[in-house]
């Protein structure tokens, strides 16, 4: 699914926007640019956060948040999938993260409800997504993840502190409970996935979805 066509087809008039896993600010301008009223950005790695300060100043449209989602609150020190090797930065380089809990952000600070969320977090999605039931049964957004899938048995890119996609049975997300919440999924635009078909991505599998509330 090609990313732009699918914020062209489906960002919601007037939209609230969470992009989660934010990098340089480039696809938040791209929100506001299709009419987007805000956009929260979260975005943990510094030099990508610094950029995104740069980007847009005092817009108040936009609000950024320096940290990482996960489904507990900590800080550390970790190597981290910021996406800057084709700056001809060093991949993966160890820095300091901190990570948040998205419905804990939400209640404490009082954020606006999304009305889409998007998520590019380099596998990270199948932890995060296990705080989401706040928003599945509540604003109910529209989704689209960019789901990294990686193979059964592989460890590259798994660090202690920043782990990569995480299968069911090893405590990730399980995306049939988008059934549960009555959610379908679009793979091709303007093209709904029937429920009766497994929504758990293939080992290796990486693809970019959309999660449309009935």
């Amino acid at each position: 699914m090609n990313e732009f066509e699918a914020y062209n087809r489906y960002l919601p008039k007037d939209a609230v926007v969470y992009d989660i896993g934010a990098h340089i600010g480039l696809m938040s301008q791209h929100f506001l640019d299709l009419g987007a009223k805000k956009v929260l950005a979260f975005e943990p790695s510094e030099n990508n956060f610094k950029e995104i300060e740069k980007r847009f100043g005092s817009d108040e449209r936009v609000k950024i948040f320096k940290v990482g989602l996960h489904e507990k609150h900590y800080e550390c020190i970790t190597p981290f999938k910021d996406c800057r090797a084709s700056y001809g930065e060093i991949m993966d380089k160890e820095q300091h993260i901190s990570y948040a809990i998205l419905p804990e952000m939400v209640s404490l600070l009082n954020l606006e409800p999304p009305s889409f969320v998007k998520m590019d977090i380099e596998g990270m999605e199948a932890i995060v997504l296990k705080t989401c039931k706040f928003l599945f049964t509540g604003p109910r957004p529209i989704f689209f993840v960019e789901i990294h899938a990686k193979p059964k048995e592989c460890q590259i890119q798994t660090y202690k502190d920043n782990p990569h996609f995480l299968w069911p049975d090893e405590g990730g997300f399980n995306f049939n409970d988008f059934k549960k919440y009555d959610y379908v999924m679009v793979e091709q635009i303007g093209q709904f996935t029937s429920q009766e078909v497994d929504y758990t991505p293939k080992p290796s599998e990486h693809k970019s979805v959309l999660f449309i509330p009935k």
